[in-house]
């Protein structure tokens, strides 16, 4: 019997989820995209006139047909199982996908024009601090997308529409179509563009050196301010993220080039500390054994040292 399943928001997608690990597995489709997260369906976010989206199935399902109801508004190609939607005009369509074992899925597709185009950048430069302009250390690495806009302000689908340019820096491979990765190079000042019509991101780059505090958040603890002792019961672990700030009191994203946070601990008998792979500014700390010792963290020519207590 063929199934029919309408468009599903995210908050659905979290509960198929659910089911698929119980072994349920409700076929749905979605969008392989960068602006997914701020969209609770199709509708919410259209495709933008004359991008590319990538619509999938889920859970490892194949698409091996689809159609739309007005094939005059956009092109559609089946490429490895999944379906690259292509609109050619503003509008709204059903599309049905067909997947390998002949379930239907149905869903409604909004098509529409591009307003405006803003870079953003998509790895948190500011530490939801927005009181000045980003700062990045030279040689940091970030990622950033084209949003894409349409009249009434609603995030667009889709990528193609593109003309990428950047002064200061330059482009590393992207971690996928959508989104580009950028490096910062010397010069003060780095300016990222999608568009000759859009707004660019402009970001002020930091030589070494520039850091004249750090801060530390301890988890489950927020932050911990001017510590000098902390107290861990024996084999307990804790970590502590570590955040740059430059004398403007602005924070500083990345690490400088050639540098790196260190940490150390003058009695590894009684507790050890050590980066995090993966976390270039997070920090573990293991108790290993009663007693005292103290931890010294250096970043950038800054230094922070507090006791460690263990019982």
């Amino acid at each position: 019997m063929k199934a029919q399943l309408l468009g599903l928001s995210a908050i659905s997608l979290l509960f198929l989820a659910g089911g698929m690990c119980c072994g349920v597995g409700i076929p749905g489709l979605y969008a392989r995209d960068d602006v997914g997260y701020r969209c609770t369906g199709f509708d919410d976010c259209p495709f933008a006139v004359g991008a590319a989206v990538t619509i999938a199935a889920y859970p490892d399902e194949e698409i091996r047909e689809v159609s739309i109801d007005d094939p005059s508004l956009a092109n559609l190609e089946i490429s490895e199982g999944d379906v690259i939607v292509r609109p050619t005009a503003a509008g709204r369509v059903t599309l049905t996908a067909t997947l390998e074992d002949d379930i239907v899925l149905p869903t409604t597709l909004v098509f529409a024009e591009r307003a405006t185009t803003r870079v953003t950048a998509v790895t948190d430069i500011t530490l939801n601090s927005y009181s000045g302009p980003p700062q990045v250390f030279a040689g940091a690495a970030f990622d950033v997308i084209a949003d894409h806009r349409d009249a009434a302000d609603r995030p667009l689908r889709g990528s193609g529409l593109e003309n990428w340019s950047i002064t200061g820096g330059s482009f590393a491979a992207p971690p996928h179509d959508a989104v580009r990765r950028v490096v910062a190079g010397s010069d003060p000042k780095l300016i990222v563009g999608a568009r000759p019509d859009g707004t660019p991101l402009e970001v002020d780059v930091l030589p070494p050196g520039s850091t004249a505090r750090i801060e530390l958040e301890r988890s489950n603890y927020g932050s911990v301010g001017e510590i000098d002792t902390l107290a861990m019961r024996d084999e307990a672990v804790t970590w502590f993220s570590v955040s740059a700030f430059a004398a403007n009191g602005r924070f500083i994203y990345g690490v400088p080039a050639g540098g790196e946070l260190t940490m150390t601990t003058d009695n590894a008998t009684v507790a050890t500390a050590h980066s995090v792979s993966g976390s270039a500014m997070r920090i573990d700390v293991i108790a290993r054994a009663p007693g005292s010792t103290v931890l010294t963290i250096a970043f950038d020519g800054i230094t922070r040292s507090f006791r460690i207590d263990v019982y």
